[in-house]
């Protein structure tokens, strides 16, 4: 039985909406704090302060029209809609990524200043660049034509869902360790004190998070990639998509956070003005 309307959002649906709402609410705090710290105490703002909130709106479109509702119960208009917004989804998740991580390493080249590290961090951001590239134009075109990506009865071909999915997050995952990776070294070598060093340690090891939520959203991508009732099945990847996203920018904005952290607990991180160590050793730490 097809439901000609809906009265309101599912149970699933309802969980989807909530948690988006919920870590973009904590992730737009945290940029608002890096914004703030930026303007207010360094006085200066990169061109890499990004959020992009078009993820969230559009889970939560799906949310009250058909996600956590099983595709069975829906008209065909309402699928039809459901696999638009997916594939915009898609779209814009991957880029969103790829836009936070490139953010992650053009902050690297504003706090690091030795040579060997500034290289890895340039070659790394080409290596983010090229999978971005490929990972937004395999979302564009993961079926050609492209109006095959939500109507199935148009004659078409499409990559093989499985492989996709699982190879590029597999991808992102690798792309993320060797991120949180690139600084430890150079902390490690730091002549600080040992509570500034493991604050430091600590802040830069966070990204590890976002590695654990991709790791965990492994799962419910097999699941997405097999199932053949997309708007109930999708809720996992939904929700952990959301999760994930946000939690990257989070991380992109805690390095940012010391010198406010530093006027707000001076005991605790003494403003690194005060610390005249940080320009005399291997590794010159900047507007950290």
């Amino acid at each position: 039985m097809v439901e000609s309307h809906h009265t309101g959002m599912s149970a699933r649906g309802q969980h989807v909406f909530v948690i988006s709402i919920a870590t973009l609410v904590i992730a737009g705090f945290f940029v608002a704090l890096r914004l703030y710290t930026r303007m207010k105490i360094l006085h200066f703002v990169g061109r890499d302060d990004l959020f992009s909130v078009g993820n969230t709106v559009a889970m939560c479109i799906q949310a009250e029209s058909a996600l956590g509702r099983h595709i069975w119960t829906l008209s065909h208009d309402t699928i039809i809609q459901f696999a638009k917004i997916a594939y915009a989804i898609v779209i814009v998740y991957t880029s969103s990524f790829t836009l936070t991580k490139i953010s992650i390493l053009l902050q690297y080249l504003r706090i690091f200043n030795i040579t060997n590290i500034r290289k890895l961090c340039y070659i790394q951001i080409v290596i983010v660049s090229v999978y971005g590239v490929w990972l937004f134009f395999s979302s564009i075109l993961n079926c050609v034509p492209i109006a095959r990506n939500w109507d199935k009865t148009v004659q078409g071909k499409c990559l093989p869902t499985t492989p996709l999915w699982l190879t590029n997050a597999a991808l992102n995952i690798l792309t993320d360790i060797m991120i949180v990776l690139l600084p430890m070294p150079v902390i490690s070598s730091l002549t600080l004190p040992l509570k500034q060093k493991l604050w430091l340690a600590m802040v830069f090891s966070f990204g590890l998070l976002v590695c654990v939520v991709s790791f965990l959203r492994l799962n419910s991508l097999y699941l997405g990639s097999k199932t053949t009732d997309p708007t109930w099945d999708f809720v996992g990847v939904a929700i952990w998509t959301s999760v994930e996203l946000n939690t990257a920018v989070i991380c992109a904005c805690l390095p940012t956070l010391k010198p406010l952290a530093s006027r707000l607990f001076p005991r605790l991180l003494p403003s690194s003005r005060s610390h005249t160590h940080y320009q005399h050793y291997g590794s010159v730490i900047r507007r950290i």
